[in-house]
């Protein structure tokens, strides 16, 4: 994801002399923040995870615990992107979302604010799908 941001920024040095990223990868990543980042970040994080965490009796087990709802809250994606593949689908479910649910949970515990997550995840939706 950073080589592609260094990318964006180099191409659009060498095509117009400065170093701007493009307008549509702007709009993309707007667009990714306010349907993605944002949306993802508030309901998982914002409201689920501060219950887990107390139900659970330990911040550090309501970070794991959301991180693998976060994982499987994808399971849809994962099915149109996989096929009915049991065992890729729930590998792709624990794998990369879980992971990043992690990262972003462990994010939202140590500043207790969704907006670095929601920049982040917007960000790397971003990059990976656009």
């Amino acid at each position: 994801m950073c080589i592609f941001s260094c990318a964006e920024f180099v191409s659009a040095f060498v095509s117009s002399g400065t170093a701007r990223l493009n307008k549509g990868f702007l709009f993309d990543f707007v667009d990714m923040f306010f349907t993605v980042g944002f949306v993802e970040e508030f309901y998982h994080r914002g409201l689920l995870q501060p219950h887990l965490e107390a139900i659970s009796k330990n911040k550090l087990n309501g970070v794991v615990i959301m991180a693998i709802l976060f994982g499987l809250w994808h399971f849809p994606a994962n099915v149109a992107m996989f096929g009915a593949k049991p065992l890729v689908v729930i590998a792709g479910c624990l794998g990369g979302p879980a992971i990043f649910g992690l990262l972003m949970g462990y994010l939202y515990l140590r500043t207790r604010s969704i907006a670095p997550g929601s920049l982040f995840h917007a960000w790397y939706n971003t990059m990976v799908f656009v």
